[in-house]
């Protein structure tokens, strides 16, 4: 699974320890952003679609890549949540990426669930 080529992306790298600044500074170097700090040494990224082409940009200290799956961006216990007809609040996380589309700013209005 990978993203459309000519947009972008969102993938999870892992380092081999703990992230370092320059590794952080190697990422934006090669044109990759970091996103948000994942469990464990991990950050999402976003990267211009392609992980063959990603693999080849990042510092060697990064020995995992992969995208982020969606499966991965809802909490199991959210996706379980929503097949019950339980009105129970569950806490949610959302993370914005105000870069991603500086013409058309995320909010909660015009987010989606998928």
């Amino acid at each position: 699974m990978d993203y459309p080529v000519g947009g972008p992306g969102l993938y999870v790298v892992q380092f081999t320890s703990t992230i370092r600044p320059e590794w952080l500074d190697a990422l934006r170097r090669s044109g990759v952003r970091p996103i948000q700090f994942v469990n464990t040494n991990g950050y999402i990224v976003s990267a211009p679609a392609g992980l063959a082409a990603l693999r080849k940009q990042l510092p060697a200290s990064a020995h995992f890549v992969m995208p982020l799956l969606p499966s991965l961006k809802v909490p199991k216990s959210l996706r379980e949540a929503s097949r019950l007809s339980d009105t129970t609040p569950l806490p949610l996380t959302v993370i914005f990426d105000r870069e991603a589309s500086p013409e058309h700013p995320p909010t909660l209005a015009n987010a989606r669930c998928e």
